[in-house]
């Protein structure tokens, strides 16, 4: 099977900060595979997960106006 060139992560079911499910397509929208996300806060890496930056783009952003 060839790799896509294009790869979506997306969050999906959030729940809250702690717990939600990743989520990877293709650029067709093929689901690929998930991941329970899970973490607990009393870990000692926990820390290094609550400043991490943030994109907003998506494939449907447009900066046109």
């Amino acid at each position: 099977m060839p790799i896509p060139t294009s790869l979506i992560l997306s969050v999906v079911d959030y729940k809250d900060a702690n717990h939600w499910y990743w989520r990877l397509t293709d650029a067709a929208g093929h689901f690929l595979a998930d991941q329970e996300v899970n973490l607990n806060p009393t870990d000692s890496e926990y820390e290094g997960f609550l400043d991490l930056p943030v994109s907003r783009t998506s494939r449907n952003d447009s900066s046109e106006g």
